[in-house]
């Protein structure tokens, strides 16, 4: 499980030059998705989550996110929903890419199998 966290991790560059990595899938996701919708933000009613709030106050309180929220009126003029924009100019850095093996003419368990794709003939 702890492999599929790891996975999940991203860097972003905060405006200073420093850099951000929220280890909490949703809140990461949250994070993606106020860098991706920039001045329009989000909603619980564009991006639907159990706990928007709640991953905007984590990102606020344990990364030091500036997050705003404008209160919205709901359509029909019943009650009111939060829009959170970030206030701060965040982006995602690029993952650094593993370079592919190239050359490989067998398995790690039998060095004389050759692999599909590698130019062998089909015996």
């Amino acid at each position: 499980m702890a492999a599929q966290v790891k996975a999940r991790l991203q860097t972003f560059q905060r405006a200073d030059g420093s850099t951000l990595t929220v280890t909490a899938r949703r809140e990461n996701e949250t994070l993606v998705h106020l860098i991706a919708n920039g001045e329009l933000g989000i909603s619980s009613l564009t991006h639907p989550g159990l706990r928007l709030s709640h991953y905007v106050f984590m990102l606020r309180t344990k990364y030091g996110v500036p997050i705003h929220m404008e209160k919205v009126a709901q359509p029909g003029g019943v009650g009111w929903y939060g829009r959170y924009t970030l206030r701060e100019r965040i982006k995602l850095r690029p993952t650094e890419k593993t370079k592919p093996t190239t050359g490989q003419t067998g398995s790690a368990s039998n060095p004389n199998t050759k692999l599909a794709g590698d130019g062998g003939s089909d015996e």
